[in-house]
């Protein structure tokens, strides 16, 4: 780790410091500012969000927090939000997926994750956007235009 700025450090989301109240930390893995308030770290929403664009199937890493990502794709494939074991996102992460092309998006849950939506967890058409919520551990909720 080292420091930069006014006391902000460098880390990556394995070797985050020992937290005090008031630490800013920047995660160079996941891209993301955090401050440490009463026990969690929040990330700092700086107004921007980073695109990335997924041509097949995709399983979600901690680098997608503050992303837009685009699916763009003529085949069916699956974004897959992934256990806690593999990838533990705070609690409150949002993270924004679109449908680019005409290949449907299907959200899922890897092993002993539940994601939640209504009508089901399908985008409905090209265009159609939704964004993932984390509620709690290895449960998320989908909302937007889904179908079932």
């Amino acid at each position: 780790m080292s420091v930069f700025g006014h006391g902000v450090e460098i880390c990556t989301s394995v070797t985050r410091p020992s937290p005090q109240d008031g630490s800013i930390i920047y995660e160079t893995d996941t891209n993301n500012l955090l401050v440490y308030s009463n026990t969690v770290w929040t990330p700092i929403v700086l107004g921007f969000i980073n695109t990335s664009v997924k041509t097949s199937g995709y399983t979600l890493a901690a680098i997608d927090v503050n992303t837009f990502i685009e699916l763009n794709s003529t085949s069916s494939l699956t974004l897959t939000v992934p256990n806690d074991s593999s990838v533990n996102f705070n609690v409150g992460t949002q993270i924004n997926i679109l449908q680019t092309n005409t290949g449907q998006v299907t959200v899922a849950g890897a092993g002993g994750v539940t994601v939640n939506a209504t009508p089901g967890l399908k985008l409905r058409t090209q265009w159609s956007s939704a964004t993932l919520i984390k509620r709690a551990s290895n449960v998320w909720v989908a909302i937007g235009d889904l179908v079932a």
